[in-house]
This record gives C-alpha cells, structure tokens and sequence, in this order.
C-alpha cells in the first residue's frame, strides 16, 4: 500500500472505532480510498497534493504528498510559540522554499464589523510577497490578499476554499478530518501556482487554531467525518 493510502486507512479505521461494525468500516475506507485515488489520477494537467496533518503536537511538522504519492514538501514550525511560523522545505527537507507567520496584532478600521482579524505575512523564494488578510463578510470565511488580485473564500465550517481571480478558480481546497490528524486534498489549476497555493493553505490551517482566534476549532473539527 502506498504511503498516503497506508495513512488515510488507518486514520479511517481508527475514527471508526472499536463500536463501528467491521463491514461498515471497511466499506467507509474502501469508499474514500477510491474517492482520493480519483483524485490523484484525474488527468486535467491540475497539480494535485494531499496535506497529512497529525493534531495536538508541540510542533507543527508534517508532510505534502503529490499525485503520485511522492513527498513534494515538507512543513516544519512550532506551536508553542505566541504565533504560528512555519516554512517549506523541499522534499530533502534541507531547502527552504517558503515562510507563513502569523502577524501578531492585526488592524482594521473602527468601523469593521470583524472580531478577530487575522493579518499572515507570506514569503517565497527568501522575498516578502505580501499578506494575506481576513475580510468580514455574511455566512462564510473570506481573506485578500496585498500583492495580487486573488480572494480566498471558504464554507462557515472550514471544509472547503476556493481560490479565485476574477471569476476563474486558482486553488480549491476540502479538509477530511479523522481522528488521528487532518487531510487536506489541493486541486491547483495551473502547476506553476503550486507553492503560492501550499503556503496560502498553511496560512488557511493556522488561521483555524491561531491564538488570537477561537482554538476549539481544532477539537470541534473532529466530529465531522464528511465525506469527500
């Protein structure tokens, strides 16, 4: 078995629990085994990667896989620290490629309707790109971003984001949460957007247990096993 396939099996089995009926959990792993495999092998020239994320660590590290279930990235940061700062290495785990850090105070007008801004700095290649920051808007999760004409747009719960420029779609993101840690699956339209996109995702995943914000995302994440 495959190293991203071997993970999710176990984080599937291990959701289920000893109380959920053996047919039962092998059709639910079977079932979202062929979900992800489709994923992987849609031949659409998209970049596909899937986050395998472990939760309640002292330290954020964890791998992204590609389409052929190959380690392309690896994130390493630290949770104990007052902000999250994490950054990208190559699959050698030796090459910085990128940085998100999480700005400690963030501003808005007296007149935001906002209650927890969130403001991330993104650099790539050693160079300062921008922010990017959280917009108030009704029923659903929104960010701009300061160096392009991307928005970022997300469901209330968190599952699922979009990426777009104008009305064409960069990056859609889904979150399958188990158990044992996060999966997220990346569906990027155009390949050369790839790292931008992973480190937009990083500054997706913080923003959800940043310190400045509500953490009980994190355990409340877990009760939703949806499918993908």
């Amino acid at each position: 078995m495959k190293p991203i396939k071997e993970i999710i099996s176990k984080s599937i089995k291990k959701t289920m629990g000893k109380v959920a009926v053996i047919a039962g959990a092998i059709a639910y792993e079977t079932k979202h085994e062929k979900k992800t495999e489709c994923f992987l092998n849609e031949d659409d020239g998209h970049s596909k990667l899937i986050v395998a994320q472990k939760p309640y660590t002292l330290k954020e590290s964890f791998k992204i896989y590609d389409s052929l279930e190959n380690v392309k990235y690896i994130v390493k940061g630290k949770l104990v620290s007052a902000i999250h700062n994490l950054t990208v290495y190559d699959a050698s785990g030796k090459i910085v490629l990128g940085r998100v850090r999480e700005q400690l105070i963030s501003l808005r007008s007296p007149l935001s309707l906002e209650q927890h801004p969130q403001d991330f700095i993104i650099e790539m290649d050693g160079k300062k790109l921008g922010k990017m920051k959280s917009r108030f808007a009704f029923g659903k999760r929104k960010f701009e971003f300061t160096f392009n004409n991307w928005v970022l747009e997300g469901n209330i719960l968190g599952l699922k984001y979009k990426v777009f420029e104008n009305k064409e779609i960069i990056m859609q993101v889904q979150e399958k949460a188990f158990s044992t840690g996060d999966f997220y699956y990346l569906d990027i339209t155009n390949p050369d957007n790839e790292l931008l996109c992973v480190l937009i995702l990083l500054a997706i995943d913080s923003s959800h247990t940043s310190k400045s914000h509500d953490n009980s995302r994190t355990i409340k994440h877990k009760i939703w096993p949806l499918g993908f």
